[in-house]
């Protein structure tokens, strides 16, 4: 997609041509006219603290997001093609990109007919590999470990899924990842060595287009997909294991950015998305040890589950 905004976006590469763009966003105007709202409310995504409102206005022609912790809330057009944003004077556009590059782009991917994953993806060789988790599960410090082993990231928060000719590939989204500062100590060295995102706040973020990194621009076809649990304690090390059948669907279900108010129809085609994508793809529990600093070797021991042998017809 190509957006355009009325404030300049960190986060995003400044298109080199003219071709119109596909998404318009708007921080510096709202339309007011908009005042009645009916709506529901659902726990907001990872890292807010807060609880996220959801409602239609207009006869269901704009959904209204709201967070209830900071008050931000972002109005979007039913087609996905434009976006405004409300937010209180303080916070910067750096700090509004966590909602507009996470969950709201999730949501106007999935108006745009795109499913999506909340999770990382990472590139090996010419394929990906999705990283999938809880809430603080580390999706974004196994990306950012990744990338310092000299390895493509391709995405942070969001796998978005293109399905074509029977193979499901991930798109590539934005050159950034945002890391806590125990992340970035137990990788870095110190809490302070990457910038923060935004004065006040304490994430950093990991600039992919920096020297010694390497940013993955284009879609690759999935090699597997990982969804981490709860660290294990040092004695008892990682662990890897099958998630098949039933449990997998349900697995990608529970990271979809799914929303309740999504009518039936689409709701539908998410399901059998993701139906295909787990008979299609393996879906992989990942254990990692409690140790953050050990983040590079469970990256090796992700490349050589995705590259050792396999039996006869095994996807890959």
């Amino acid at each position: 997609m190509r957006w355009s905004a009325d404030v300049f976006l960190p986060d995003l590469p400044i298109a080199k041509d003219d071709c119109p763009a596909d998404v318009h966003i708007y921080l510096n105007s709202w339309p007011d006219h908009l005042v009645e709202a009916q709506g529901i409310t659902v726990h907001a995504p990872e890292g807010s603290g807060s609880t996220r409102w959801l409602s239609t206005l207009g006869e269901g022609e704009y959904f209204l997001v709201h967070y209830d912790g900071d008050g931000t809330q972002f109005l979007i057009h039913r087609s996905g093609s434009r976006i405004w944003c409300r937010r209180k004077s303080e916070y910067s556009v750096e700090y509004i990109g966590t909602y507009l590059f996470g969950p709201i782009l999730g949501f106007i991917l999935r108006l745009r007919g795109t499913v999506c994953l909340h999770g990382s993806v990472v590139g090996l060789g010419d394929r990906a590999i999705g990283v999938l988790g809880p809430k603080e599960a580390g999706k974004s410090t196994f990306a950012a470990a990744w990338a310092r082993l000299g390895r493509p990231v391709l995405a942070d928060d969001i796998l978005a899924l293109v399905e074509a000719d029977g193979l499901f590939q991930a798109e590539s989204a934005y050159p950034r990842l945002r890391l806590w500062p125990d992340s970035v100590a137990a990788l870095f060295g110190t809490p302070d060595a990457l910038p923060a995102i935004s004065e006040g706040w304490d994430k950093k973020h990991l600039d992919l287009t920096a020297e010694h990194y390497q940013f993955g621009v284009s879609r690759r076809p999935l090699a597997a997909i990982y969804v981490l649990s709860e660290r294990t304690s040092e004695c008892e090390g990682p662990r890897i294991g099958e998630i098949q059948g039933a449990e997998a669907l349900k697995t990608l279900i529970a990271n979809t950015y799914a929303i309740r108010m999504f009518d039936k129809e689409m709701r539908k085609y998410e399901f059998g998305l993701l139906s295909r994508l787990a008979a299609r793809v393996p879906i992989r529990s990942l254990t990692p040890w409690a140790d953050l600093a050990r983040l590079p070797e469970l990256c090796n021991m992700v490349v050589g589950d995705v590259e050792g042998p396999r039996s006869p017809g095994a996807p890959i």
